[in-house]
C-alpha cells in the first residue's frame, strides 16, 4: 500500500511540474533529445579513435558520429530552435493539407458535385489554427504536457483515494471477522473423569 500512495503522490507532484512549466518540459525534453544524439556520437568518434591506434587500421572518418554529436551538441545549447522549427513544421503541413482539401473541394464542384459549405469550414478552422501555430509556437508546443499535467494529477488523486478506501475497506472487514464467534456443533462428546 505505501508504494501504491507513493506513486500517487509522486504523480500528483510530477502532474503539477509538468502544468506550471510546460514551456520547460518540452526545453528539457529536447535537451534529453540531444543527449540521446550526444552519447552515441561520442562514443562511435572514442570507438574511431582507439580502434585505429590499437590496430593500425586506417578507416574513414566517422561521419555520423561528428553529426551526430554535433547535432546533440546543437540541441542541447538553443532548445528553442527545435521547438519553434518543430512547430512551424507542423503548420506549414496543415496549411498544406487545409489548401489541397479546398481545391479538392473546388474540383468536385467544377465535375458537378454538390459541395456542402461545411465541408470548407474544416480546412479554414485548420489554416486558421496553423496560423496561430506559427505566432506562438513556443506556448503552443507545451499544451500536451499542460494536458498530461491535469492527467497525471486526476491519476494520482483517484489512485490516492481508490487506495485509502480500499485498505479501510479491507481492515473493516478483517476486524469484523475477527469479532464474529463461530458456533461449534458437538457431536458425539465423551466426558473424562
Amino acid at each position: 500500500m505505501k508504494s501504491i500512495i507513493i506513486r500517487a503522490i509522486a504523480s500528483i507532484i510530477i502532474g503539477c511540474l509538468l502544468m506550471a512549466y510546460p514551456e520547460k518540459v518540452t526545453d528539457w525534453l529536447v535537451i534529453l533529445v540531444g543527449c540521446l544524439f550526444l552519447v552515441p556520437g561520442i562514443y562511435s568518434i572514442v570507438s574511431y579513435w582507439t580502434l585505429r591506434k590499437e590496430d593500425g587500421i586506417h578507416m574513414g572518418l566517422p561521419i555520423a558520429g561528428v553529426g551526430s554529436t554535433l547535432l546533440g551538441i546543437w540541441m542541447i545549447l538553443d532548445s528553442t530552435f527545435f521547438i519553434k522549427a518543430f512547430m512551424m513544421s507542423i503548420a506549414i503541413l496543415l496549411i498544406v493539407v487545409a489548401v489541397n482539401r479546398i481545391i479538392n473541394n473546388v474540383r468536385a464542384r467544377k465535375y458537378g458535385a454538390y459541395v456542402p459549405w461545411i465541408f470548407y469550414v474544416f480546412p479554414v478552422l485548420l489554416m486558421a489554427v496553423s496560423g496561430f501555430v506559427m505566432s506562438k509556437p513556443l506556448e503552443i508546443a507545451g499544451i500536451p504536457f499542460y494536458i498530461l499535467g491535469i492527467s497525471m494529477i486526476v491519476y494520482g488523486i483517484i489512485e490516492l483515494f481508490n487506495t485509502i478506501w480500499l485498505h479501510n475497506m479491507i481492515q473493516k472487514l478483517k476486524n469484523e471477522a475477527e469479532n464474529q464467534i463461530v458456533p461449534i456443533d458437538v457431536v458425539d462428546a465423551e466426558i473424562i473423569d
